[in-house]
């Protein structure tokens, strides 16, 4: 009997303090636990270095470089000039010469490189009026508008163009379409002032009432300050 006793008891003590098989287990388990702690430090450790790695490669790619300078309007003197753009800063050198022929000879050059540039067809207009061809002026002022109805100097262009043709009315319309469409409103207000200046001193002229001159101007910094 005690052979017996004996046999069930190292039987039993065997899984509890020195059975391998009975430890082995938590072992197991700890292993895993550590094997899963490592496989997901690697993770951790790759999503970050992957961030950093890709925030290198974006600092290094010139490409997306040059775009972000681009959105951010900023570098790009720095960038290569397009055959259009040379030939408009030939045109704008010629035209603070006052050869507007010259001037607008260029920017015709670049349009036809450029069609759909509308700042050739701004820089032309004023050429063409500076030159006295105010239709073919009022043509790429209506042309720049067509491709850029947001760009407030096309009004400009388009406005004083009516001014040098004395359509005063006319100017004070397009000042005032530009102003509703435009964000960028300091050219218009500018043009308004030009038009309100251009309207006292014709007033002056035709010997109007001093209370008039005033009451007209007034009228006109309402709409500048508008």
């Amino acid at each position: 009997m005690p052979k017996k006793g004996n046999k069930k008891g190292g039987n039993r003590r065997s899984p509890n303090k020195n059975s391998p098989n009975r430890r082995s287990p938590n072992k197991k388990k700890g292993n895993q636990h550590h094997n899963q702690h490592k496989q997901t430090s690697p993770n951790n450790g790759s999503k970050s270095t992957s961030n950093g790695s890709s925030h290198n490669n974006n600092n290094n790619n010139p490409s997306s470089s040059n775009t972000s300078t681009q959105q951010n309007g900023t570098n790009n003197d720095n960038l290569p000039k397009s055959p259009a753009m040379i030939l408009k800063d030939k045109g704008n050198t010629e035209f603070q010469n006052h050869n507007y022929k010259k001037a607008i000879d260029f920017y015709s050059k670049a349009i036809d490189l450029e069609p759909d540039n509308h700042t050739l067809y701004s820089n032309r207009s004023a050429a063409y009026k500076s030159f006295g061809k105010f239709d073919e002026a009022l043509d790429d002022a209506n042309k720049c508008i067509e491709l850029q109805a947001d760009w407030a100097k096309g009004y400009v262009r388009k406005g004083t163009v009516y001014i040098q043709q004395n359509k005063l009315q006319l100017a004070e319309e397009v000042f005032k379409q530009g102003m509703k469409l435009c964000l960028q409103k300091e050219p218009l207000k500018k043009a308004m002032n030009l038009l309100e200046n251009e309207k006292i001193a014709r007033m002056g002229k035709e010997k109007k009432t001093v209370g008039g001159d005033h009451a007209q101007a007034e009228k006109f910094r309402t709409l500048i300050n508008w």
